[in-house]
């Protein structure tokens, strides 16, 4: 009797708390797709944002705007849409009210995360560290979010870019945990580059295989998909097989637009990582120049910029210009990994 009674109170303070906050859990989510889902908030899964009226899956979701938050969030959300992160972030110190609702707290959480380590990868103020640590905690606190597998993504690249490679595979493995079809191919593409970066050119290719083989379309897998392309092709040279690299990323550069200029520098690193195994070292060169001159672009333009430094022109003798290409990978890609690899 007493134990129905404590259940009965429970169940009353816990409906009371719902209705109290109900307001503020009203939500108007904008799809990828540019449609506008509007509805109260009923519950989440990492897959899934269940509301009122209608199921929608994590990974169609663009952006998610709370009823009654705070006006900053909206800036925020602008801000980083233009890739304005720090600014972003900025505005979320601005919030001094008291947050009531659970759902807006939440928000606010994720943004911080999201921004930070958007900055942090692309240069921007704030550390890899700090980083990483807002996104462990965001997983940590809200392991049933709707926003998890894309804080998961990012935490996975901070640890690459800081060369913890093994930890990053773990990270991106947990998004083969989902239920979509786009989050497992990112995570197999992610964990593909770590296993590239760990020398384990066998894995990274099967994970490559099997992104290249997924049937997630859309304007961000379509991306990733082609860029899976060339990294399968520098796992093969990797693994030896150089010719049938060679032969791939050829392809590549004869059936795409030069326009992409992404999948361009990934390709022609890759022609000059094949000519690099190969003992070809002018050649080499001459590749890797291509990327450095005509796709500037990423990552990729860092990648061409460190096999100069370090194995090009080191071996052709020019130490003038491995000394120019180190300095200029270090001034445009302070956080890079391919900057931290100079000193290994």
């Amino acid at each position: 009797m007493y134990k129905s009674s404590l259940t009965a109170i429970y169940i009353a303070i816990l409906t009371g708390w719902f209705a109290a906050d109900a307001r503020a859990q009203r939500l108007d989510v904008s799809l990828k797709e540019g449609r506008n889902i509007r509805g109260e908030f009923r519950q989440s899964s990492p897959d899934l944002l269940t509301l009122e009226n209608e199921q929608i899956a994590a990974d169609k979701i663009r952006n998610v705007a709370v009823q009654d938050e705070p006006s900053e969030l909206r800036q925020t959300r602008k801000r980083f849409e233009d890739s304005r992160f720090d600014d972003g972030l900025n505005d979320l110190t601005k919030i001094t009210d008291k947050i009531a609702s659970k759902v807006i707290e939440q928000e606010i959480d994720f943004l911080r995360a999201f921004g930070s380590a958007n900055s942090a990868l692309s240069g921007g103020n704030v550390s890899p560290t700090d980083a990483i640590s807002l996104c462990a905690d965001f997983a940590r606190r809200y392991p049933n979010s709707y926003r998890l597998y894309p804080i998961l993504e990012l935490h996975g690249n901070l640890l690459a870019m800081t060369g913890a490679d093994r930890e990053a595979i773990e990270i991106f493995q947990k998004l083969n945990e989902s239920q979509s079809e786009e989050f497992q191919l990112r995570g197999n593409y992610y964990s593909a580059l770590s296993l590239i970066q760990s020398n384990q050119a066998a894995a990274a290719a099967q994970k490559l295989q099997s992104v290249l083989a997924s049937p997630a379309s859309g304007e961000a897998t379509n991306r990733i998909k082609k860029l899976a392309e060339p990294m399968l092709a520098k796992a093969l040279a990797m693994a030896g097989e150089i010719d049938e690299a060679r032969q791939r990323a050829l392809a590549i550069i004869q059936r795409e637009n030069s326009e992409n200029q992404e999948l361009f520098a990934a390709t022609y690193n890759v022609l000059g990582f094949c000519d690099l195994k190969s003992g070809n070292f002018n050649m080499a060169a001459n590749k890797f120049l291509h990327t450095v001159l005509l796709f500037p672009i990423g990552e990729f333009h860092a990648e061409a910029l460190y096999y100069l430094a370090k194995e090009v022109w080191p071996q052709l003798e020019r130490a003038d210009q491995a000394m120019e290409s180190r300095e200029t990978l270090r001034r445009l890609y302070p956080k890079s990994p391919w900057t931290a690899k100079l000193a290994r």
